[in-house]
């Protein structure tokens, strides 16, 4: 996809992702859901570690083991 988008940024005339359609604005939408499901999905993955080390902290602090530093 970076190559994809570098060489749409550039200007370049590049391929398209459905062979038998020649429209170019077909190809930006799909370049534009792509990159949003890949942040998309990245935000999740930030979201669920935040919560796990959150749960971690929490779970330490609570316990008769946690010694503070």
């Amino acid at each position: 996809m970076e190559h994809y988008r570098d060489r749409f940024n550039a200007g370049e005339a590049y391929p398209t992702f459905i062979p038998y359609a020649d429209n170019e604005i077909a190809d930006s939408i799909f370049i534009a859901y792509y990159a949003m499901y890949y942040s998309t999905t990245h935000l999740a993955q930030n979201a669920l570690t935040l919560g796990e080390t959150i749960h971690t902290i929490l779970e330490l602090e609570t316990t008769h083991i946690y010694r503070p530093f």
